[in-house]
This record gives structure tokens, C-alpha cells and sequence, in this order.
């Protein structure tokens, strides 16, 4: 079959065959490593909005209890308070 065709022919036939199997057996490999990759960085990026979410929430708890020292602090605020505290105290 292939004695009747021109050098040219099976050059090109040859080099074909060359390139389907390089890129079948690449391709799938490649997308294998972007696929890790990939999960990879969207690992990253949410571990990293995790503990920048967590440290918010931190320092969010930090600044309400400075604020409930500074409110209780105040005498106004103060008395009010010890009277609801003394009202719902059973004793």
C-alpha cells in the first residue's frame, strides 16, 4: 500500500501520525497538571479569605469589648445598667 505512494506522501502520512501521537499523549497530561494546579491556587485563595475572615472577626471581638469598657465607663450609661442588673438579680 504504501509502495505506491510518492516520498512525499509518506513523509507527509509519517509526520501525521508523529503529531496525533505527541499530542494524544500530551494533552492529557497537560490538563492533568492544570487541573492540580488549579486546585492548587483556589486552595490558597480560599485558605487565605479564611484567615483574613477569621483575623476580621477577631479584631471585630476586640473592638466590642473596648467599646463595652469605654460605655461602662460612663456614669450614665453605668447607672442604668446597675439597675437592670439589680432588677434581674433574684436576690
Amino acid at each position: 500500500m504504501l509502495k505506491n505512494l510518492k516520498i512525499g506522501a509518506r513523509v507527509l502520512i509519517g509526520s501525521t501520525l508523529l503529531l496525533v501521537l505527541t499530542i494524544g499523549i500530551n494533552l492529557p497530561l497537560v490538563l492533568s497538571q492544570l487541573t492540580t494546579l488549579t486546585d492548587h491556587a483556589e486552595r490558597r485563595h480560599l485558605d487565605d479569605l479564611y484567615f483574613s475572615l477569621s483575623n476580621a472577626i477577631i479584631e471585630q471581638g476586640e473592638r466590642a469589648q473596648a467599646l463595652s469598657a469605654a460605655v461602662a465607663q460612663i456614669p450614665k450609661c453605668n447607672k442604668p445598667l446597675q439597675k437592670a442588673t439589680a432588677l434581674a438579680s433574684p436576690n
